[in-house]
């Protein structure tokens, strides 16, 4: 990992990722639902490499003061304003959650839990679109990332957050067999879990910034490859006690043992799959419903190719005109922030001007 916080692997990780979850999404608009599977696995690899990604957005940002509530602020900046023009378009234009489905007014209710990220919490509130509901998992372990990277930076920090891993997947099985009896057996399904669902595999991506930080043998980045294909099996077929969970560790704990890519051509196509891959994940949804329920009179390829197109044009132009803009005024945001807070403006004692 460079001190700019960019690295080639973790870019292919997330280039992985979301074709994953686009590719899963494309089977299933070809009518087979045989093969969902290897979205959730997608959903699971961006789970692991957001943590990762953000314990090093932490480490570099713990120099500045108040370096948690800058960290809060940029991550509000970087989620919010493309999730919440895709939640408003989804509802102007009555795109369902999902393609195959027909839109559902469920009250300003609805709207307001899909607002805040907590539809998970509730029993059977739907995602105004299908894949807003993994960001709620996300906007959640946003709130107890800088307090896990605390831990893992201490000197037991690689027991302490192990033991936090195995604390979370017994007090998540304790939790669903709780909820089980509470709701019934069938209450949750893929958009619904226990709070703690998908902590061990976020804790997964802090163990592998503890030994990312630690001298460690390194070996040929071509094992990625193999090492996907077999997590994807794994969720994909579940022949051992949760998957998931132990998917998730592996791959965390293998990614810093892994050299640097080298070859060019696929750094700078992961970078930019990478880059542009929020957009991707948020708009494929809405696209399909509208190139799959819309277009139906032209030819199926006709149709894909348009729709692929479509994909690739939106996640561009959504980065370029509000992703990147949101993420500056999240900077802008939180220098001024610390600039009121330590200026002497609010009359607290400045430390620069008082030899702090």
């Amino acid at each position: 990992m460079q001190r700019s916080g960019q690295s080639a692997n973790l870019d292919l990780l997330r280039t992985f990722a979301v074709l994953l979850v686009l590719l899963s999404h494309c089977i299933y608009a070809a009518g087979n639902l045989s093969w969902s599977g290897i979205g959730q696995a997608g959903v699971l690899l961006f789970f692991v490499h957001t943590a990762l990604v953000l314990m090093f957005s932490l480490e570099r940002l713990q120099a500045k003061r108040e370096f948690i509530v800058t960290f809060y602020l940029h991550r509000f900046f970087r989620i919010y304003p493309l999730a919440l023009c895709c939640m408003a378009l989804c509802l102007a234009f009555r795109i369902p959650v999902s393609p195959r489905e027909e839109f559902q007014w469920w009250g300003w209710r609805w709207v307001a839990l899909n607002v805040m990220f907590v539809q998970n919490l509730t029993i059977r509130v739907q995602s105004i679109s299908g894949p807003l509901w993994s960001l709620c998992y996300e906007v959640q372990m946003y709130l107890v990332l800088p307090f896990v990277f605390l831990v893992a930076i201490r000197k037991r920090g690689l027991w302490l957050v192990s033991a936090l891993w195995i604390g979370s997947v017994r007090f998540t099985d304790r939790l669903e067999g709780y909820l089980n009896v509470l709701y019934g057996a069938n209450w949750a399904d893929s958009f619904h879990g226990p709070v703690t669902r998908f902590v061990p595999c976020f804790l997964s991506g802090a163990l592998a910034f503890i030994l990312w930080r630690r001298p460690r043998a390194q070996f040929t980045p071509a094992l990625l490859v193999p090492a996907i294909g077999l997590f994807v099996w794994l969720i994909v077929s579940q022949p051992i006690w949760h998957p998931e969970y132990v998917g998730c560790l592996a791959v965390g704990l293998l990614l810093p043992h892994l050299r640097e890519l080298t070859s060019t051509t696929v750094r700078h196509t992961a970078h930019y799959v990478a880059k542009y891959s929020y957009g991707c994940y948020l708009c494929h949804i809405p696209l399909m419903w509208v190139f799959f329920r819309h277009f139906a009179s032209i030819s199926a390829g006709t149709r894909w190719a348009l729709y692929l197109g479509a994909v690739v044009t939106v996640s561009i132009a959504s980065y370029h005109i509000l992703e990147a803009p949101a993420i500056e005024w999240g900077r802008r945001v939180a220098t001024r922030v610390q600039m009121y807070r330590h200026d002497g403006s609010d009359n607290e004692p400045s430390l620069e001007l008082h030899g702090g």
